[in-house]
């Protein structure tokens, strides 16, 4: 949703939207989107106004009203289309909740003031009650936020909501055992029974010339 464009009503899609998102995940979304602490306690109250914490959530507007807004923040793609460029994305991409998240850092752009534009904090009173909505939802949001980032946790904390495994490092050299097993036992060339481990070390151009000799020395 983005004021300027059409104000509807906030969705509440909890009994129809899936999967319902937990407000500690949201918060750690918008943390790591790059959101402060106290902001990104704000943008879980909105979140939940606006998507009930469903980051499949779509709005494409009803007849008059210049809307089509995706995921956990809303975000209008059909008034905000110059975001979308600037960030190289479909609408549809939206329902990813840390591209949502990136969307929405971009039109927070460093001032809380600017939530106000956006998803209209401030604005009260019927027919939709935005403000009080918001409002109600902000103790929850701050329960999150203690919840994630404990008082004394220090502020510049990595915040991740999906697991990405660590490839194995390919330079680790290997141990001397691991050596030992790599490279013990023999080979045997022209009946001579030689040490795999002296082929090893000695490298090719010592291995080719022993080969050579013994084969000489076989064959007299």
């Amino acid at each position: 949703m983005l004021v300027g464009i059409a104000l509807v009503a906030p969705r509440g899609l909890a009994a129809s939207c899936s999967p319902i998102l937990s407000a500690d995940q949201v918060y750690s979304i918008a943390r790591g989107a790059g959101f402060p602490a106290d902001t990104a306690v704000k943008m879980v109250a909105i979140a939940m106004r606006e998507s009930s914490l469903c980051p499949n959530a779509h709005n494409p507007g009803t007849l008059g009203v210049a809307e089509d807004s995706y995921g956990l923040w809303q975000i209008n793609a059909t008034g905000n289309p110059g975001l979308l460029s600037s960030m190289g994305i479909t609408p549809t991409q939206l329902l990813d909740p840390n591209i949502n998240a990136a969307a929405a850092y971009r039109m927070w752009g460093g001032s809380d003031a600017n939530l106000n534009a956006a998803w209209a904090i401030n604005k009260s009173g019927p027919p939709y009650y935005y403000a009080e909505k918001y409002q109600a939802n902000l103790p929850a949001a701050q329960a999150a936020a203690a919840r994630v980032e404990p008082a004394g946790s220090g502020d510049n904390p990595t915040f991740t909501v999906d697991v990405t495994s660590t490839p194995l490092d390919s330079t680790t050299p290997a141990s001397s055992a691991s050596l030992a097993s790599l490279f013990g036992g023999t080979v045997s060339l022209f009946g001579y029974d030689v040490p795999i481990a002296g082929l090893a070390m000695g490298g090719l151009a010592v291995g080719l010339l022993l080969v050579l000799a013994l084969g000489s020395s076989r064959r007299r």
